[in-house]
């Protein structure tokens, strides 16, 4: 998985905000994920953009920290959630 990567999220995947907490269930394993807010917000960004360039440029401007920095965590909760079967990165 690289920063070109393509992300694409399976159409079982859905996600529901409960008070302050995001969760993602996978409808077809009935399994359900627990999101911190930063995964929160990357999840939100990758529902609207699959370009993870842009996401990462997006981001780093959002928060005002370096590229290198977003686009680690990116890769790292993006190999979780492929772990997981709730995206397919290609």
């Amino acid at each position: 998985m690289t920063i070109q990567s393509k992300v694409n999220i399976d159409n079982d995947v859905f996600l529901q905000e409960v008070d302050d907490e995001t969760i993602i269930l996978n409808a077809k394993t009935q399994e359900y994920f627990s999101l911190d807010e930063m995964g929160s917000i990357f999840y939100h960004f990758l529902k609207e953009e699959d370009d993870l360039e842009i996401i990462v440029k997006e981001l780093s401007e959002h928060f005002s920290k370096d590229e290198k920095v977003i686009e680690n965590d990116l890769l790292q909760f993006l190999k979780s959630l492929e772990e997981k079967g709730l995206v397919k990165v290609t």
